[in-house]
Order: structure tokens, then C-alpha cells, then sequence
């Protein structure tokens, strides 16, 4: 791995340094055309098209979940689903694309809330109602400032 002085790095660990390509302390090149990522000392090209943001990420996991669930009526296999799994894993930064989700379109998205965001906003009473349950996340997330 290339290594650039001190006087070439940014004291800001998050800045990119004065020097091009850009370095930064955990090993991640970055240049106009692509992101060079050091493993295991093994420069390896990934194309500034193939990184995806956490919206990008959610997208194509969702239409993966829709897809993939489309003739099933098992909420179990439904929530089972390794896209779905996937989504879950991403943990609170996609919330907000959830919860924009649900407010265009109610899926089972309830038990992916609970589990990445640790609450249940949902009433007893309505349980099982799904533009009720719906309308409790929307608020919580409203309320929580997470829309």
C-alpha cells in the first residue's frame, strides 16, 4: 500500500489529504473514475457505478423482497425473505425509506421497524388492521423525526 507522509495528510482524519489520489487512514483510495479499496494487500477496482447509497441499496433490495414474495401469502416466508433480511440488517440509517415506503404504500414493513428501531408504536387495538398500523409507524416516525 502506497503511503504518503505526514505532512501530506489532513489532520482531520475525515478531510481528504492535499495529495491525489486521496488517502485516507483506512485504506480507501478514491479518484474521479473509480474507488481503489486495499484487501488483504490486493488493490482491488470497484467503479464509482457500483457503489451504492443506502437508498440505492434499499431499492434494489426491496424489488429483490416484492419479487421474490409475490405469490405467497406466508407472512412468515414474507418476512423470512433474505432481501427483507437484508433491509433489517441495514439497521436505523434506512428507516426513513421505509417509513416513505409504507406512507406510499402499506407493506409489512412493521416487523423490519421493530426490529431495527426497537419500538412498537402500535396500539393493541389495532393489531392486525393494517392502515391503522400503518398510520401509528407514520406518526412514531414523524414524532421521532425519522421521515
Amino acid at each position: 500500500m502506497t503511503e504518503f507522509s505526514d505532512a501530506t495528510r489532513s489532520s482531520n482524519l475525515y478531510e481528504p489529504s492535499s495529495s491525489s489520489p486521496h488517502y485516507n487512514p483506512v485504506g480507501i483510495y478514491i479518484d474521479i473514475a473509480s474507488a481503489i479499496i486495499q484487501l488483504n494487500g490486493a488493490p482491488t477496482i470497484i467503479e464509482r457505478s457500483a457503489i451504492e447509497t443506502v437508498e440505492q441499496k434499499f431499492e434494489r433490495l426491496k424489488a429483490a423482497w416484492l419479487k421474490g414474495v409475490a405469490t405467497t401469502s406466508s407472512l412468515d416466508r414474507i418476512l423470512q425473505h433474505p432481501a427483507y433480511q437484508d433491509i433489517i440488517i441495514m439497521g436505523p440509517e434506512v428507516t426513513p425509506f421505509i417509513l416513505k415506503d409504507l406512507e406510499a404504500s402499506p407493506k409489512p414493513w412493521f416487523y423490519a421497524l421493530w426490529k431495527i428501531e426497537g419500538v412498537d408504536p402500535i396500539p393493541a387495538s389495532a393489531a392486525g388492521n393494517l392502515r391503522r398500523m400503518t398510520r401509528a409507524w407514520l406518526k412514531w416516525g414523524g414524532d421521532a423525526g425519522r421521515m
